[in-house]
């Protein structure tokens, strides 16, 4: 599994309520604090005019199984929110699981 050093909290979004437009209003629960394999995958600048306007950076990772991860759910690490993309529990042994991840970038991030 490598080495599970990273610290990460698994967030699921928990309804609470409307606003005054009926727009619902969601927060974020913690539902675990693991630890996991980090693996940088790639960042995606866009830019306008020479400057960045927006991007996206990739990760993946490795943690041992977790029944109730799922694409709903984010991953906060070092104070950054991540969106699960996919899951793969490894072998379909319950064992361990990678997450592909990614956060959106704004501006001189």
């Amino acid at each position: 599994m490598g080495m599970l050093r990273h610290k990460v909290r698994v967030l699921k979004p928990v309804k609470a309520g409307q606003d005054k437009a009926g727009a619902d209003i969601t927060t974020w629960e913690p539902i675990a604090t693991v630890y996991a394999a980090i693996q940088p995958q790639k960042t995606i600048e866009n830019q306008v005019m020479g400057q960045v306007s927006q991007g996206k950076r990739s990760i993946k990772m490795t943690m041992i199984y977790m029944p109730g991860i799922d694409r709903q759910c984010q991953i906060d690490f070092n104070g950054r929110l991540y969106s699960v993309n996919s899951i793969q529990n490894i072998d379909e042994r319950s064992r361990e699981m990678i997450l592909e991840v990614s956060e959106f970038l704004k501006p001189n991030s």
